[in-house]
């Protein structure tokens, strides 16, 4: 019975802790698309349900934030920005953006 608690709390912290890696590589892409696009963040938060127009990536590996920004020309602009591609954050460096209309 012990042994089995212990393969259990050994799995969830192995699946929390490669979240957690996918969730800070995921924003490190993001802080890097702000950096090279010339654009301030205001706010920015990771979504896993309510996902705008990007439907289903979490199932990818993907991750949505919804962010608002400051660009170049002092203009606020809101939108969705999805990171990661097919097979996930680790293996792409790739980020899109829909901006609300």
């Amino acid at each position: 019975m012990v042994v089995g608690l212990l393969q259990m709390a050994l799995v969830v912290a192995l699946i929390a802790g490669g979240t957690g890696a996918q969730i800070l590589r995921a924003k490190q892409i993001m802080r890097e698309w702000l950096k090279e696009t010339g654009k301030q963040p205001i706010q920015s938060e990771v979504r896993f349900f309510d996902t705008g127009p990007f439907i289903l990536t979490f199932l990818r590996g993907q991750y949505v934030f919804r962010i608002a920004i400051v660009d170049a020309d002092g203009v606020r602009r809101d939108g969705w920005l999805r990171v990661g591609n097919f097979f996930g954050v680790f293996f792409s460096d790739k980020a899109e953006v829909v901006w609300d209309a």
